[in-house]
């Protein structure tokens, strides 16, 4: 899996980066309650109080690991459907926005991964903030969805909500088995969106 830094920051905040990354991996291996400060400390090979310098607690942590999942996939859709023509259909939509998923699932898988397992873990003070960035995700992915069905190519008794998890689950598994030397982003998103548009096109009429 490709290595989370996609800017080149100044050390400390390299170091920073690092640090959530190898907390992510921990959180998703042993679960948030039994992952220790020191534990993601040890891994970062530095001592348990040099972790604080960069973070106050396991919470603000989690804080981060949960930011850069759901962020980066927002991020991503956002520039994707922004680089496209005002006039793309939905077919060059639906193929840009898995594409994007898959890029940021390759590039951020850990904390992706990590970040559905921990959202029973989120402490209050930061449950809306989290909850209102998937919602936000979730909403593209409605309005994206929804603009097929207004353009005649999905059903209109389509479930969309079930229809979105099945595809951004299908395309989270690909963290799995992934090569993209061997296929890239651009086939692969656009085989993904081919596989799920034969199955929901509306039949022509007769």
């Amino acid at each position: 899996m490709a290595s989370t830094a996609s800017t080149a920051p100044r050390k400390g905040e390299l170091s920073s980066s690092r640090l959530l990354e190898l907390a992510a991996d921990l959180f998703r291996q042993n679960g948030y309650a039994a992952t220790t400060m020191r534990d993601i400390a040890d891994a970062g090979g530095m001592k348990a109080g040099s972790l604080y310098y960069h973070f106050s607690s396991k919470d603000e942590i989690l804080d981060g690991v949960l930011e850069r999942g759901i962020g980066e996939a927002i991020r991503g859709f956002e520039a994707a459907m922004a680089a496209l023509p005002a006039d793309a259909d939905f077919d060059a939509r639906i193929r840009a926005a898995t594409t994007a998923h898959l890029k940021t699932v390759w590039e951020y898988g850990t904390y992706t991964v990590a970040s559905r397992q921990l959202l029973k873990h989120i402490p209050e003070s930061l449950h809306a903030k989290h909850i209102g960035m998937r919602r936000r995700y979730d909403e593209l992915w409605r309005n994206l969805l929804h603009g097929g069905v207004e353009a005649g190519i999905l059903a209109r008794d389509a479930d969309l909500g079930l229809t979105r998890l099945f595809l951004l689950g299908s395309l989270n598994w690909t963290s799995e088995w992934l090569d993209p030397q061997k296929k890239s982003f651009e086939d692969l998103g656009a085989m993904a969106a081919e596989l799920f548009l034969n199955g929901m096109r509306v039949a022509p009429a007769e």
